[in-house]
């Protein structure tokens, strides 16, 4: 094992795995073994760690069959394959014990780091609302669901060209893949903002239509109870939820509240 960078706030550290694998069918066993070097990236977040990349740098390995006497027989020309959507996978797994499900602190932490900046792990949108949402949940300990269709799910990935799904940058993906979330991030709908804690998340659709346009992060609470939000495309800190100070706001706006549950 070493470590390839390590900075303030990121870590990557590569390791050599060992791995072999059995399957019998009657008297018939194959065998593979390989091993296997990957990448792992880690990025501070708050109080821990997350892990937010491994990506695998190469495999060497053989296969083969085995007669009943325990001798291997060699696969002609045998490479030992590697699934490509395991190959890309990206994760955020909290490294701290007993950690929260959905550490609310650690969403609105890097929502108040990033609010006015871009994290550089991420690609910038014209229309950033939802990535930076998306990262703020993340950050938060919300795991990603990979499916491998830009479709469904909710993911971004590292590995070779930056890829995400649908859900992580556009509002309006979002907004309907929160409250149909089985495993991993979910948002639970509630009727009034006042229900929402810091760390939910606020939908918005500026006139009425049924397409919505833009997300927020809460991250505070006035002294009304009333939430405080964070978002990104115009850059906003602790502005006040129902965006009528805004150029988009109309009488028809809707909003959908939800909260975050992993």
């Amino acid at each position: 094992m070493r470590v390839e960078h390590e900075g303030g706030e990121t870590v990557a550290v590569t390791a050599r795995l060992f791995r072999r694998l059995v399957w019998r069918a009657g008297w018939r066993e194959w065998v593979e073994e390989g091993i296997e070097e990957r990448t792992v990236h880690l990025v501070r977040v708050g109080k821990r760690w997350a892990v937010v990349g491994d990506e695998v740098l190469g495999v060497e390995g053989r296969g083969g069959t085995r007669n009943r006497s325990g001798h291997r027989q060699p696969a002609a020309g045998f490479v030992l394959a590697v699934d490509e959507r395991a190959r890309n996978t990206t994760l955020a797994v909290p490294v701290r014990q007993n950690a929260p499900a959905y550490d609310r602190e650690a969403a609105v932490a890097y929502a108040e780091r990033w609010w006015n900046g871009y994290n550089p792990r991420f690609r910038r949108f014209a229309d950033d609302c939802t990535n930076f949402l998306s990262q703020c949940l993340l950050a938060g300990g919300a795991p990603m669901r990979d499916t491998g269709n830009r479709a469904t799910g909710w993911w971004y990935r590292w590995t070779g060209a930056h890829l995400w799904s649908y859900s992580w940058a556009v509002a309006n993906s979002l907004r309907w893949y929160l409250p149909i979330g089985h495993r991993g991030l979910r948002g639970i709908p509630v009727e009034n903002p006042r229900e929402l804690l810091p760390g939910d998340v606020i939908c918005y659709d500026f006139e009425g239509d049924g397409r919505w346009n833009h997300t927020t992060l809460v991250v505070a609470k006035d002294g009304q109870g009333m939430p405080l939000v964070n978002a990104h495309t115009t850059n906003s800190r602790r502005r006040y939820w129902d965006y009528r100070d805004s150029y988009a706001w109309t009488p028809q706006c809707r909003y959908a509240f939800f909260r975050i549950s992993v």
